[in-house]
């Protein structure tokens, strides 16, 4: 049995873990992000800030690094990212005409009603 308490033995597989899933959530965050920032139905510049975020996130994949740049560069990039994505969703939507434009340049029948 290892001298360390039974309380810490948990500790260095919970970071493991907490450590790759935070580096898939930027993933996550990175897809979005790509595809906002070719859309013309949301503003490019919040498919950027959602794509940095997840690219932030991708320093957990190196602990050490991530442990120094959380407080300065992690928290800040994923609260902008992820928050600004929202406020514009909630208060300004998407672009419902450039949306059903889109949707006719792609083939969809224009007897198809689009629900928006």
């Amino acid at each position: 049995m290892s001298s360390k308490p039974p309380a810490r033995l948990h500790t260095k597989p919970h970071r493991v873990v907490r450590n790759a899933k935070s580096a898939g959530f930027g993933i996550y965050n990175m897809l979005p992000g790509c595809l906002i920032l070719k859309s013309t139905f949301l503003p490019r510049v919040l498919g950027l800030f959602l794509a940095f975020a997840g690219l932030t996130y991708q320093t957990f994949l190196w602990p050490p690094l991530a442990e120094r740049l959380f407080p300065y560069l992690l928290a800040p990039a994923g609260g902008l990212g992820e928050r600004s994505i929202v406020f514009w969703l909630l208060v300004f939507g998407v672009n419902v005409q450039r949306w059903k434009e889109q949707a006719l340049g792609a083939g969809v029948h224009p007897a198809v009603e689009l629900v928006v």
